[in-house]
C-alpha cells in the first residue's frame, strides 16, 4: 500500500517500538489492576467509616489515578492480542477481533472503562443518582431537577 509522502502509515509492524512498549506496558495489567482494586477497597472503608468529604475525595483521586493506569495497560493489552497490522486485510483484520483473546482483552479494557466512569459520574456533587435511578423509564427528564452546573 503506497503512502503519501510525509505521512505516516496507520498499520504497526511486528517490528514496531510502539507495539514493544505495549507489550511490556500489557504485562503490567495485573499489578496494576490489584493496585486499583486495593484503592478501590481502601474508598469503599473510608465511605463506610463516615469519613471526611476531602478524605474521600482523595481517596477518589487516587482511584482514578489507579483506574486509569490500569486502563492504559488494558489498551496495550488489546493492541498487543489484535497483533501487528503491516500488510493485513481487512478480512483478516476482522477475523483477528472475534479471537477469544482479543474478545477477553477488548472486554477488560471495556470493563476499566466503564468503572472509571462510574467513578467520575458518582463523585460528581450535584447528581443525586439515587434519585436518577428511582424515577421511572415514563417520567421524561424534565421532570428531573439535576441543579444548574455550568458546562465545561
Amino acid at each position: 500500500m503506497p503512502v503519501l509522502p510525509g505521512l505516516r502509515p496507520w498499520r504497526r509492524r511486528s517490528d514496531d517500538p510502539a507495539l514493544a512498549a505495549d507489550r511490556v506496558l500489557a504485562g503490567e495489567l495485573d499489578e496494576r489492576r490489584a493496585s486499583a482494586r486495593e484503592a478501590e477497597g481502601a474508598l469503599r472503608e473510608r465511605e463506610a467509616a463516615g469519613a471526611p468529604a476531602a478524605e474521600l475525595a482523595d481517596a477518589r483521586r487516587l482511584l482514578d489515578t489507579r483506574l486509569t493506569a490500569a486502563l492504559e495497560a488494558a489498551e496495550a493489552a488489546y493492541r498487543v492480542a489484535v497483533g501487528p497490522l503491516q500488510g493485513v486485510r481487512r478480512t483478516a483484520y476482522l477475523a483477528r477481533l472475534v479471537r477469544p483473546e482479543v474478545r477477553a482483552a477488548d472486554h477488560e479494557r471495556r470493563q476499566l472503562a466503564l468503572a472509571r466512569t462510574h467513578l467520575r459520574v458518582e463523585a460528581r456533587d450535584d447528581l443525586d443518582l439515587r434519585r436518577i435511578a428511582a424515577v421511572p423509564p415514563s417520567v421524561g427528564t424534565d421532570a428531573l431537577d439535576l441543579g444548574t452546573r455550568a458546562p465545561h
